[in-house]
């Protein structure tokens, strides 16, 4: 009997994730994925110079951003530290026909960089879930091709949304617990899931200085996000802050405020 690859992700669903309401939500926020993939490739190649000839695509998961990528012409490779998972992507290539233009493997960034250059690296809402975090993106700095970018997502800690429901496990105030307490809380007292893999969270000051750490320099997606975007909506109470934003250190008060409090996952773009 031929396997489908949704009937894997239903069953690794129901191992991982204890209860019911847990994985209701999770089958939704699938969903909402097949928007997220459209939003966040209109949103990365918008800020780039030009289209790139290839990525990679670490952490893919089930290959939803990978798929797209490879479906605009750009050569893609996803990978995952999950067998399951690639098996999963697997399937989903041979659905798409896709060709060359979509590829996927087992392999681990943290333990050693891939073996050739890529114009664009995507690590989306992956690093907090890599043990050893300052490894992981050396290796990706070195498999950027000249001109190249890495562009990665995190959740953001201070985020009043993920304060209130970790967009993780969806607990209250698990953002802001270490760990293990997080581990102990989640799955020992709560009983929502079989073990929690999120190492850390990361504040944008926090993230700037490991990437910078590397010797990779920073380019706040943001920041810009609040200029092009919230000031520049046309609702009214962001027309005040349009006028209030002329004023000169009230501009960077509010995107200050607006980056650390308000933005649900930081994006950023690393180059050297």
């Amino acid at each position: 009997m031929e396997c489908d690859w949704r009937d894997i992700c239903n069953n690794r669903y129901k191992r991982f994730r204890v209860t019911e309401s847990l994985r209701k939500k999770y089958a939704k926020s699938s969903e909402e994925d097949l928007w997220r993939e459209s939003y966040c490739y209109k949103k990365v190649i918008g800020f780039l110079e030009r289209k790139p000839a290839t990525c990679l695509d670490i952490g893919c998961g089930v290959g939803r951003i990978s798929i797209r990528f490879a479906k605009e012409g750009i050569k893609t490779l996803g990978i995952d530290i999950d067998p399951e998972i690639i098996e999963i992507c697997s399937l989903r290539k041979e659905e798409e026909n896709l060709g060359d233009y979509l590829n996927f493997e087992v392999f681990d960034i943290s333990e050693r960089p891939f073996d050739r250059k890529f114009e664009l690296i995507l690590c989306l809402n992956v690093l907090e879930h890599i043990k050893d975090d300052a490894a992981a993106l050396k290796n990706m700095a070195l498999c950027i091709a000249n001109g190249g970018y890495i562009c990665i997502s995190v959740p953001n800690k201070l985020s009043v949304i993920n304060l209130i429901s970790d967009p993780h496990y969806h607990v209250p105030f698990v953002a802001l617990m270490s760990n293990k307490c997080a581990n102990f809380v989640v799955s020992r007292i709560l009983r929502k899931i079989c073990g929690v893999d999120v190492q850390r969270c990361y504040t944008a000051s926090s993230l700037i200085r490991l990437c910078n750490s590397v010797g990779l320099k920073v380019r706040n997606l943001n920041a810009e996000d609040f200029h092009k975007e919230v000031i520049n909506s046309p609702k009214f109470f962001r027309r005040i802050l349009k006028v209030l934003s002329r004023i000169g250190l009230l501009s960077k008060f509010l995107e200050w405020l607006y980056v650390t409090f308000c933005v649900r996952s930081y994006l950023f773009l690393l180059y050297y």
